[in-house]
């Protein structure tokens, strides 16, 4: 299979690593026309489909399936981004949330009044989010599958939270999520950022970055680009630290994650230095762009 860039299509490339944390059979290329940072060979449509309904990014990651385990930072996940976007929402907002996964972030927010339904391609999540907690997850591709009528001009909030880099055609992707966005709607896209310091820091942590289910790897520079040339004007871009002070001890030191949720909680200030300095750079671990 030929190189083919997914920003810009280009046929040349770079090798910037051999195999992903997950994979051998893939690489990381870096596209010789205009930067972007991709894995390689891209995966088709019905091998991320197999992927999905697997569960396998999951697996790969916790190797076994703990749903307590994954609901609690899911939880804690929620809590942040609500807190991060409430003053950009309404409680008569229609929302949806594609890539909802197992719709915990869907069952936060109607616990807090707001009404929102999900979009998911993987069976075993759906179905875990249907069943165990109420939500209602539809099944559609929005990359090879016709949207639907009935979900044009139909949302006035849609969120993408950390889906993005794991859509094989993101620019076709985007402009149907804007048929379903109403006139003055709002699209919330999370993603993790590739000017992450901790990739120039530790080597573990720079081996342990890329996995399969990441197909794209963006900057602020990129997902501007990206944005742009699918029809979307940003009013707000910023930058958060999901991962604290001591997990990137963690990892200079021991070359793991910190996966206890411990805290330098005699030394707040120190931490809060270090992530208001991250974000002001720009490079903490993920980025927020706020969409018309």
């Amino acid at each position: 299979m030929l190189f083919n860039c997914i920003m810009c299509g280009s046929s040349k490339s770079k090798i910037i690593k051999d195999n992903l944390r997950d994979s051998n059979q893939h690489k990381v290329v870096k596209c010789s026309s205009c930067g972007q940072v991709q894995i390689y060979p891209r995966p088709s449509i019905i091998e991320d489909k197999k992927y999905y309904d697997k569960d396998s990014q999951a697996i790969d990651t916790f190797k076994s399936i703990d749903m307590n385990s994954i609901k609690e930072r899911s939880t804690i996940e929620s809590r942040r981004r609500l807190a991060a976007f409430q003053n950009k929402l309404k409680r008569t907002d229609d929302m949806l949330e594609v890539g909802c996964g197992y719709g915990f972030f869907i069952k936060y927010m109607e616990m807090h009044g707001y009404s929102i339904q999900g979009i998911e391609i993987s069976d075993i999540r759906r179905e875990y989010g249907t069943t165990n907690l109420g939500c209602k997850i539809f099944n559609v591709n929005l990359i090879n599958e016709d949207l639907p009528k009935s979900f044009y001009e139909k949302y006035d909030v849609i969120f993408l939270l950390h889906v993005l880099e794991h859509i094989s055609e993101p620019e076709e992707f985007l402009k149907k999520i804007r048929k379903m966005l109403k006139k003055d709607g709002l699209l919330i896209i999370e993603v993790p950022n590739f000017d992450d310091h901790m990739l120039n820091i530790s080597e573990t942590y720079y081996d342990f970055y890329f996995q399969r289910a990441h197909i794209t790897y963006f900057n602020k520079e990129s997902l501007e680009k990206l944005l742009k040339t699918s029809g979307w004007l940003i009013y707000e871009f910023k930058g958060i630290q999901r991962y604290d002070l001591y997990n990137a001890l963690n990892w200079i030191i021991k070359g793991k994650p910190e996966l206890e949720n411990r805290k330098l909680d005699t030394l707040e200030w120190v931490e809060d230095f270090y992530r208001e300095r991250l974000v002001t750079e720009l490079s903490c671990d993920t980025l927020i762009a706020y969409c018309k």
